[in-house]
């Protein structure tokens, strides 16, 4: 499969579900659709989306980071809101992992 056609089959797939592109959200729909705020966020884009998820942090909150998509292209760093402070407030809990990491389990996803 192409980069082309698998594009173009990951959108079918979202508009089949009704996903739309994570920059289509609003900080407004976060606080809509989760009004005691997000209580897990697997992040591996990045961006405004991940500031106006982290905003919106439940207290005791989990976010996994696999990545940030967005970022790795620009030329120079994107400005964007600084998320320490509600990550420090809500006592939220943030971890880094590669998938890398978990080489070792390859095969029970495959299997699966």
């Amino acid at each position: 499969m192409t980069k082309k056609e698998y594009t173009e089959w990951a959108m079918s797939q979202m508009d089949k579900y009704g996903i739309r592109h994570p920059d289509t959200y609003s900080e407004r729909e976060i606080k809509e659709y989760c009004p005691g705020g997000v209580n897990v966020y697997f992040d591996n884009v990045g961006g405004k989306i991940s500031d106006d998820v982290i905003s919106n942090i439940a207290p005791f909150g989990r976010i996994g980071v696999c990545g940030v998509i967005s970022q790795y292209n620009l030329t120079a760093p994107e400005p964007g809101l600084r998320t320490h402070r509600s990550m420090l407030t809500n006592q939220a809990t943030t971890e880094g992992f590669l998938v890398f990491q978990f080489a070792q389990k390859y095969h029970i996803a495959i299997e699966r």
